[in-house]
C-alpha cells in the first residue's frame, strides 16, 4: 500500500464535507463545538457540517488502507478508526497550519477542501495524515477486559495465551498485580463486581479476564473472541467428564464487560461498563474444573501455536461457532452453530457433506456408526437450511434416527464439535 493512496483519499473525503447543504443530497448534519486558533471566544465556535453519502465510504477505505500501510493501526476498530477521522478534521477546522479559519467560519467555500491553506494538495493531506495519525495513536492503550463466570470453580491460571487468566476472587496476590499497570482495579470490588458507588455488572467468584491492546471497544470485541474460543475449547475437555455441561437453567448470565486502562489520561478512560455479549450459557450445575483440566487445555493452546496458518483459522472459528451453539437460545440454533462449526473445521468448497462427513469418521474411528450418523445429520442440516423442515421434532427421519442410534441429533452434533474441537491437532 503506497502513503499516496491514502493521500488521495484523506483529499476526497475532504470535498464531501460541505458548509452548506449540498444539492445532491447529504447523508448526516452536525453542529460541533471547535476552539483552535484563530478564533477562541465564548469557549470556542459552534460550526455546521454537511456530510456526504460517499463520506463514510471513504472513512471506510482510509481505514482499511491505513491499517495495511501502517500494521501498528490494526489494532484500531474501523469504527473508531472512522469517527477519530472525522473528529481529527472538526478539531482542526481552525487550525491555521491546515485550513483557512475565515472561509470555514464565514463559509466563503462550499467544502473543506476549497478551505485549505494550502495549494500542494499533497502537502495539505501529508498535514492532516499526520492529525489523523496522532489522534489514532491516542485512542490506543492496553485494557485489562472481565467477564464473570457464575457456578464455575477454578484456580487462578495464566494461560499465557491470548493474554488470558482465570482470577479467583479471593487471590489477593494476583488482583494486586493487575492494579499496579491499571490503577482502578485497587478501588473495585470483584466478588459483587461494582464500585462503592454501585456502577459496575455482575459479580462471581471467578473472573475470565483479558489483557489486549487497542481502542476501548475494539479490545473489548477482540478480547471477547478471544474469550470465547477458551470457554469453548475448556467445556470441549470438560465434556469428556459427561453430565449435562449444555443444559441451560433459567437464570440470567452477563452480557457485559468491565474493562480497565492502563493510561486512562491518555484515552479519556478510566474504566468501562459495556456489552460483550453473553459468553457463558447459564449453568444449572455447578462444574468444578481441575488444574489437570487446565494443563489439557493450555497443551492444546501450544499445540495451536506451533499449527499452521490454515488450521489456526479453522479451528478459530469453529471455537467461535461452538461458543454460538453454547449459549444459543433454542435448539435450532444450536443445531447450526455446531453444525457451521464442523463445517470451519472440516468443510471444502464443492464438497461440503462429503468434507464433513469424513471429518466426523476421523474423529471416531472405532465406531462405524458414525459414517451413517453423520450423513443423517447432514440430511437434517439441509432440511432446516432449505426450509423442508422448520424444527428438529418435524424431521420425518427423527424417528429412524433415534432407533437406529439410541441418540438425539441435537445431543450427537454437540458430541462431534466438541471431540472435533478437542481432538483436531492431533487428527
Amino acid at each position: 500500500m503506497k502513503i499516496d493512496n491514502i493521500f488521495g483519499k484523506i483529499i476526497a473525503l475532504t470535498k464531501e464535507v460541505h458548509f452548506q447543504e449540498p444539492k445532491g443530497g447529504f447523508d448526516s448534519k452536525i453542529e460541533f463545538l471547535t476552539s483552535k486558533e484563530p478564533f477562541f471566544f465564548l469557549g470556542g465556535v459552534v460550526l455546521e457540517w454537511w456530510y456526504t453519502k460517499p463520506a463514510n465510504i471513504i472513512c471506510e477505505d482510509i481505514a482499511i488502507m491505513a491499517t495495511s500501510y501502517n500494521s501498528s493501526l490494526k489494532v484500531v476498530d474501523q469504527k473508531t478508526f472512522c469517527s477519530t477521522i472525522m473528529k481529527t478534521l472538526q478539531e482542526n477546522a481552525l487550525n491555521h497550519e491546515v485550513f483557512d479559519g475565515d472561509l470555514i467560519f464565514f463559509r466563503r467555500v462550499k467544502t473543506l477542501f476549497d478551505a485549505r491553506i494550502l495549494e500542494d494538495v499533497h502537502e495539505f493531506a501529508l498535514r492532516l495524515w499526520k492529525l489523523i495519525n496522532h489522534s489514532l495513536a491516542r485512542t490506543i492503550t492496553d485494557w485489562l477486559v472481565l467477564y464473570p463466570l457464575p457456578l464455575i470453580n477454578a484456580p487462578s491460571f495464566d494461560l499465557g495465551f491470548d493474554g488470558l487468566l482465570l482470577l479467583r476472587v479471593d487471590d489477593k496476590a494476583a488482583w494486586e498485580k493487575l492494579a499496579l499497570k491499571y490503577k482502578n482495579v485497587q478501588y473495585w470490588n470483584p466478588l459483587t463486581g461494582k464500585y462503592k458507588d454501585g456502577i459496575g455488572c455482575d459479580g462471581s467468584q471467578l473472573w475470565l479476564a483479558c489483557e489486549v491492546k487497542g481502542t476501548a471497544s475494539g479490545s473489548r470485541i477482540n478480547a471477547g473472541l478471544k474469550m470465547r474460543t477458551f470457554l469453548a475449547v475448556l467445556f470441549s475437555h470438560l465434556s469428556l467428564k459427561g453430565g449435562n455441561l449444555l443444559t441451560k437453567s433459567m437464570l440470567q448470565t452477563s452480557s457485559n464487560s468491565i474493562q480497565f486502562s492502563a493510561e486512562p489520561a491518555k484515552v479519556g478512560c478510566v474504566q468501562k461498563l459495556a456489552s460483550i455479549g453473553t459468553l457463558l450459557h447459564p449453568l444449572i450445575d455447578a462444574v468444578n474444573v481441575s488444574s489437570d483440566i487446565m494443563s489439557e487445555v493450555l497443551n492444546w493452546y501450544q499445540l495451536r501455536s506451533s499449527a499452521q496458518p490454515d488450521k489456526v483459522y479453522r479451528v478459530t472459528k469453529c471455537s467461535h461457532f461452538t461458543n454460538y451453539g453454547m449459549i444459543a437460545d433454542n435448539n435450532i440454533e444450536q443445531f447450526m452453530h455446531f453444525f457451521i462449526a464442523l463445517d470451519a473445521l472440516f468443510g471444502e468448497r464443492n464438497k461440503v457433506e462429503d468434507s464433513i462427513v469424513s471429518g466426523i469418521k476421523k474423529i471416531f474411528p472405532n465406531n462405524t456408526k458414525w459414517d451413517i450418523r453423520a450423513k443423517k445429520l447432514f440430511e437434517l442440516r439441509s432440511e432446516l437450511v432449505h426450509g423442508g423442515s422448520s424444527s428438529i421434532d418435524e424431521w420425518n427421519n427423527l424417528a429412524y434416527y433415534r432407533r437406529n442410534f439410541y441418540s438425539d441429533p441435537l445431543y450427537d452434533v454437540g458430541l462431534a464439535v466438541m471431540t472435533a474441537l478437542r481432538m483436531y491437532f492431533t487428527l
